[in-house]
């Protein structure tokens, strides 16, 4: 996991949030998945403090997940060569394919007035390709990163 804000912000001046327009664009997660993760993003915002303000926030809450599918190769061992596995050091090996899923959890938190970004939290994770329990991995890594965020609405704590 990595998180990383701007150090000279002062956190104690945002008291609303409301979502980034695009931060509903996860074209790899269904809608319904998507209003869940955000509904865990607020539920941790109210409980810092933070008001939620459709209208006129102070902080854009983005969350972006993106899955990639990735290929790596493992050597097996296909059987000895020579003499009782003796010859050219011992094995042969067939290099085998592996395919697995890399999901990116992302979390931004941006100053509305300057739209720059003054907190991120990312979590890279390997997906396995099980789509009933995807969800609860994502919701997951999402708390991990929500709970990485220090600050309150009114007041910082450490």
């Amino acid at each position: 996991m990595h998180v990383n804000y701007d150090k000279y912000t002062d956190f104690s001046r945002y008291m609303s949030f409301s979502w980034h327009v695009d931060a509903g664009e996860n074209g790899q997660i269904s809608s319904l998945i998507d209003s869940q993760l955000k509904r865990t993003v607020e539920t941790e915002l109210l409980e810092r403090g933070f008001a939620y303000n459709p209208h006129d926030p102070d902080l854009l809450v983005c969350i972006k997940i993106k899955i990639e599918k990735k290929t790596d190769y493992r050597a097996v061992p296909t059987g000895s060569g020579g003499y009782y596995g003796h010859y050219n050091g011992g094995h042969n090996y067939t290099m085998v394919p592996y395919v697995y899923y890399e999901r990116t959890t992302t979390l931004r938190l941006i100053d509305k007035k300057g739209m720059q970004t003054i907190w991120e939290g990312a979590l890279v994770a390997i997906q396995k390709d099980n789509l009933s329990r995807r969800y609860k991995r994502i919701q997951k890594g999402l708390n991990q990163i929500i709970r990485k965020f220090d600050f309150r609405g009114s007041q910082q704590f450490y």
